[in-house]
């Protein structure tokens, strides 16, 4: 039984990072030289000639990838559905590397002197990445991993899924 349940988590852990981590950072190299990252750099190339901490968000992706997927078999075989088996996962992933991004705009700033303002754009783009990803890529990785854990005899009690 021990073996089986390692075997579990090995495969979610496989699966969000062959589908989730070039999406993921994908995402982060693009959307680098926006706005979201204000106060990290104005490009990447900046971010990279000039040490700005795109290295911590990207570490913080791929640690809090790991430590999300290892929770999917869980939550499927306690009869959680799969959208929210993703919420959770989308949570999970969105609350390490938002709360990295925060702990690297805290070094530049005085962000004690006007805290509402400094929390409000990573807490919009949280909330906006826990809901897009959810019902996306978040999505994709739980459907994936349930489909190679679980055959259809196997589905745990109570289990429901929304194709």
């Amino acid at each position: 039984m021990l073996h089986k349940h390692s075997t579990m988590y090995s495969t979610a852990t496989k699966v969000a990072f062959a589908v989730g981590l070039p999406i993921g950072l994908a995402v982060i190299l693009w959307l680098g030289p926006t706005d979201v990252y204000r106060g990290l750099g104005d490009s990447l190339l900046e971010t990279i000639l000039y040490s700005r901490p795109i290295v911590p968000l990207i570490a913080a992706y791929v640690v809090g990838l790991w430590l999300a997927s290892e929770k999917i078999p869980e939550h499927l075989r306690n009869g959680f559905n799969l959208v929210t088996t993703s919420f959770f996962f989308s949570l999970q992933v969105n609350g390490v590397f938002w709360a990295t991004v925060v702990v690297v705009m805290l070094k530049p700033r005085r962000w004690w002197e006007n805290l509402h303002e400094f929390m409000a754009q990573p807490m919009l783009w949280f909330n906006c990445s826990v809901a897009l990803a959810t019902f996306t890529i978040g999505y994709l990785i739980c459907w994936i991993t349930n489909k190679k854990m679980f055959s259809d005899s196997q589905k745990p009690r109570g289990y429901y899924d929304f194709e």
